[in-house]
């Protein structure tokens, strides 16, 4: 199965949490004009998140204050617990897969390497 659509598929699966990206689309035949030449490209279409990774929020704005960390740690609990319930492991949570939303919410991102957890690899 094409890795985006796998990726795009498992996100769907957990999808409707407040604190996982919301999936809106996948395009595998897509182009991308790169030198006066059209090539190839897949992608993903997802929520906006409009204050970008934790990681960067950290990097500009310095540590986080200690309750701040506890509710951004409360909230990717909250959705790594949603998707175990759906049998579905991330396997690649860092600052870098964790973005903020315009209201500073954290959302878990990035499900490249997301395993049906039940079933041992990817979907099915």
């Amino acid at each position: 199965m094409n890795l985006i659509k796998r990726e795009f598929e498992i996100n769907e699966m957990v999808a409707g949490h407040p604190n996982i990206i919301q999936p809106i689309g996948y395009n595998t035949e897509g182009v991308i004009l790169n030198n006066d030449r059209f090539e190839p490209i897949m992608y993903n279409v997802l929520e906006v998140a409009e204050n970008g990774e934790i990681s960067r929020f950290i990097r500009e704005t310095g540590p986080l204050e200690e309750e701040i960390g506890r509710f951004y740690a409360a909230q990717i609990c909250h959705a790594v617990n949603f998707m175990h319930q759906k049998e579905i492991a991330h396997l690649d949570i860092k600052l870098e897969n964790i973005l903020l939303d315009g209201w500073f919410n954290a959302k878990l991102a990035d499900f490249g390497s997301a395993i049906n957890a039940f079933k041992g690899s990817g979907l099915c």
